[in-house]
């Protein structure tokens, strides 16, 4: 094989001027020789500056792998979809940790990433997980999964208000403000103004909200929920009643309708990269229990 045909994926990255590409080919890949130690330190060095200086010329691009549902061979597609649903005033970055593990675990993750803060929460689930969903049934993915977090868990609930999910799919909520926070009331009551960029989804996050109260109603599917008992911040916690994650209580994350439930030992945001919760998550989605409770 000629030297200019090897690729420089094997190094992490691709250089863009074929020329050039084969100058770094020889230096990056030059065999191994009698030299002392210090000779191969400063060859090594070499080659980072070398990458360095190309990176910052703009001369060389890092190689990324990019997989998606388009691009795949549609005979490998797994048939199960799970889409993600954030918290309040986050994005879907906060979800990649759980992305990360249902991807290596096989399935087909949609980390929808919408704005929490411009409309309620009703509003949200008619539009962007309804689009999300109705991908997910015309691409022949089922059944559909939901990961979510916080007022996710509210957004997914307002969708099944109207809706059903394929046979098998399954919900899992993490810390989920299912009956409301104490933290939307003293909020609302003392910091209107502030509480305010919150947009209106905030307000409905209140214990006394009618979406909390009477406008969501029990919903038919698999339910499990996962509550943290950690907080760091004691002025939340006197706030909240009886154990809390420093933002919701364990009291206010349940559901009568709910399949499962356990508490585990984080917080309201660290439980999004607990790996004993991204397990539990896995388990749940396979068999409808949390791993030692069913």
């Amino acid at each position: 094989m000629k030297l200019r045909d090897l690729s420089m994926s094997a190094v992490g990255f691709r250089v863009l001027d074929p020329v050039l590409h084969d100058r770094c080919l020889q230096i990056l890949f030059k065999p191994e020789t009698a030299k002392g130690r210090a000779a191969k330190r400063n060859e090594t060095v070499l080659k980072i500056i070398i990458a360095v200086q190309l990176l910052c010329l703009g001369l060389m691009q890092p190689s990324v792998a990019r997989a998606s549902a388009d691009q795949a061979d549609p005979g490998t597609l797994p048939r199960a979809c799970v889409i993600l649903l954030h918290g309040l005033c986050r994005s879907g970055r906060s979800m990649r940790t759980i992305q990360r593990h249902l991807e290596k675990a096989g399935y087909a993750v949609i980390n929808l990433d919408y704005d929490a803060t411009a409309m309620p929460i009703q509003a949200i689930a008619a539009s962007q997980v309804a689009r999300t969903v109705n991908d997910c049934r015309d691409r022949g993915l089922a059944p559909i999964h939901f990961v979510t977090h916080s007022m996710g868990g509210l957004v997914v609930r307002a969708y099944l208000q109207d809706h059903e999910l394929p046979a098998g799919s399954r919900v899992v909520m993490l810390a989920p403000p299912n009956q409301g926070s104490e933290l939307a009331d003293a909020a609302l009551t003392h910091a209107p103004g502030l509480f305010s960029l919150g947009g209106p989804a905030a307000g409905q996050l209140s214990t006394l909200s009618r979406t909390v109260q009477n406008g969501l109603k029990p919903v038919a599917a698999e339910i499990g929920i996962i509550a943290g008992s950690v907080s760091f911040n004691p002025l939340c916690s006197y706030l909240l009643p009886g154990k809390d994650d420093g933002r919701v209580s364990v009291m206010r994350a349940r559901l009568p309708e709910m399949r499962d439930f356990i508490v585990v030992k984080t917080n309201h945001t660290l439980i999004l990269w607990d790996k004993n919760v991204c397990g539990q998550v896995l388990y749940f989605l396979r068999t409808g229990t949390f791993s030692g409770t069913g």
